[in-house]
Formats: structure tokens, C-alpha cells, sequence
């Protein structure tokens, strides 16, 4: 099953090793741990026959890096709040993904955060989707090796039994693959950048919608194509604001082609 779980700021070494054994029980990909600071001896003792998992998982820093080559970055949370208002049932989130999976270039990035805090805000503003497990209101808050078995477990479950079956006549083969994280995050950050710049964004205080437009952009996956359209776009912004305009209207006064 082509999904990276990353560990954001893990610190108890049992729930990494639990971690590693459902990462291997769902027969998920690989392992990737931003900025973790537990006790690895004790996630050897846990993680028992999925060991390899543990000793293959990549430490970085960053969450940009842990999610880089992926297609996709859903993030989990179980509070709620104006920039987690997305977030949908894993269930529902799993179910589209499988739909979508022939369009995968990279794998899924299933992110979750520390035992603690969860995801902050800026780490949410990261992932393309947001999900949760449906708990009781009464203790919503899931242990942390808990919350990836149960995703990961709808994921393979989605995959295996669901998802919509390939186009007789072939065509989804021909379809632009989904570009990856690092390019999606790109374009995105260079789209906030021409939008500040127009003044539709303000220089501070612009998260939620910024936030909003993420969603937009990202829910259904955008392919590389239109990654590079929206970059595009960011730079034609820019450019028209930096005196762009003035070359526009001399070729119109003119009756020139623009482009």
C-alpha cells in the first residue's frame, strides 16, 4: 500500500514501536520521524517482528522533507478549530483516495503529531487533507499508535475492497500523474506570495483563507499539469502588479496579441 506514515515529534518510544507493527500489519510503505525525541531501545522492544520498519524509518527535521516525492499529505486531528474545519472522517478520506489512486505518482503522506499536542496550526497548513477518527465526544483523543492502526487499517481497507475499478476503455492511463508534495507546496507558496502581493491577502492575519484556498486546490489532487498552471498563474499576478499592466495596455492601444 503506497502510504509513508510520518511521526511528527514523537516522544514515547513504546507508541513508535507500536507504530512500526501496525505500519507492518496493514502492509503499508515506510516510516519517516520529524524531530522525534524518544526512547529507540524501547521502540525496538515494542516494534518486535516489525523491527525493519523501525531501522528503515528516515529522521528529518522538517515535515517538508519527511513528505517530499509524496503525492498527496493527509493530516489527522481530532480538535477542532477554523483552520481544521476540513478535516473529514478517514473512512471517507480513504475511500477517495483509493478512487483516485491510479492517478498516484508518490506515495500517501498520513501525518500525525505528537501525543500531546497533536498537529499545530502551521503543520495542518502543510497537509493537502485533514482527517479524523470518528470518536466519542465524551474522550475523542485517540492514543497515538491507536490513531494509525485505525487509519491505516480503513486505507487498506479502501484499497483492497474499494475505490472505483479502471475504465474499460483505458483511459485513466493516460491521465497526468498527481505532482508530489514539494511541487504542490511550491506553487501554493508562490500563490499566497502574488495574492499578498495584490493586496487580496493581508501580510498577517491571512491564514484562514489562505487556509481556505488550500483546500480548494488540493482536494482532489491536483496533477502536474495544473500545478504548473496555478504557478502560472502566481507569476502572471505578480508580474501584471509589478508593471505588468502598463505592457498590457500599450499592446491593446496597439491592437496586439497579449501572449
Amino acid at each position: 500500500m503506497p502510504v509513508r506514515v510520518v511521526l511528527v515529534g514523537p516522544r514515547g518510544g513504546a507508541n513508535v514501536g507500536a507504530v512500526c507493527r501496525a505500519i507492518k500489519n496493514m502492509g503499508a510503505g515506510d516510516l519517516a520521524i520529524v524531530s522525534g525525541t524518544f526512547d529507540w531501545e524501547e521502540a525496538r522492544r515494542m516494534a518486535v517482528h516489525a523491527g525493519d520498519v523501525l531501522r528503515g524509518a528516515r529522521t528529518v527535521e522538517k515535515l517538508s522533507e519527511a513528505v517530499s516525492g509524496c503525492s498527496l499529505v493527509v493530516g489527522t486531528t481530532c480538535r477542532r478549530g477554523q483552520l481544521r474545519a476540513r478535516a473529514d472522517d478517514i473512512a471517507a478520506v480513504a475511500a477517495e483516495l483509493a478512487a483516485g489512486r491510479a492517478r498516484l505518482g508518490g506515495p500517501i503522506g498520513l501525518v500525525f503529531g505528537s501525543e500531546d499536542t497533536g498537529l499545530e496550526n502551521e503543520e495542518v497548513l502543510a497537509c493537502h487533507r485533514l482527517a479524523y477518527v470518528p470518536t466519542s465526544s465524551t474522550y475523542p483523543s485517540l492514543n497515538l499508535a491507536q490513531a494509525v492502526a485505525i487509519s491505516l487499517y480503513e486505507l487498506r481497507r479502501a484499497f483492497l475492497g474499494g475505490g472505483r475499478l479502471p475504465h474499460p476503455g483505458g483511459c485513466e492511463e493516460a491521465l497526468e500523474p498527481v505532482a508530489d508534495a514539494a511541487a504542490v507546496e511550491a506553487m501554493l507558496q508562490a500563490l499566497e506570495a502574488a495574492l499578498v502581493e495584490i493586496g487580496f491577502l493581508r501580510e498577517r492575519g491571512g491564514e484562514p483563507v489562505m487556509a481556505a484556498i488550500r483546500s480548494v486546490l488540493t482536494r482532489a489532487g491536483a496533477d502536474r499539469r495544473e500545478v504548473r498552471i496555478f504557478h502560472g498563474i502566481a507569476r502572471q499576478i505578480r508580474w501584471f502588479a509589478e508593471g505588468g499592466h502598463e505592457v498590457i495596455r500599450r499592446k491593446r492601444e496597439r491592437g496586439e496579441k497579449l501572449r
